[in-house]
């Protein structure tokens, strides 16, 4: 399965990603940004291709052990409804107000 089908990243993909993810990039920038992460992708897709059938699916070479613990909420460290919208700049009822981010006529 070919997960990364992309060669060459297409300077209207960074600028709906800056759109998004509102950034500002120099027009200057793009270019080079299309280039950086063109070769990216590149790297990606020889790396996705690489199988060592002598390695587990599981195998970590760090030896890192995964540890778990149990979130417990701390009620000295808690806020309130009210209290956690009391400094909000926008609020409807029991909600915070922010910008929209995703357009969806600019897809």
């Amino acid at each position: 399965m070919e997960l990364y089908t992309l060669n060459c990243m297409d300077i209207s993909v960074i600028k709906k990603t800056q759109l998004l993810a509102n950034l500002k990039i120099r027009p200057k920038k793009l270019q080079k940004l299309a280039k950086e992460f063109s070769k990216i992708i590149g790297y990606i897709n020889v790396i996705s291709k690489f199988k060592d059938e002598s390695l587990p699916s599981y195998f970590n070479p760090s030896d890192n052990v995964n540890v778990f613990v149990k979130d417990k909420a701390v009620l000295s460290f808690s806020l309130s409804k009210d209290d956690a919208l009391k400094n909000a700049p926008k609020k409807y009822k029991n909600y915070f107000v922010v910008p929209k981010v995703i357009n969806h006529n600019n897809e």
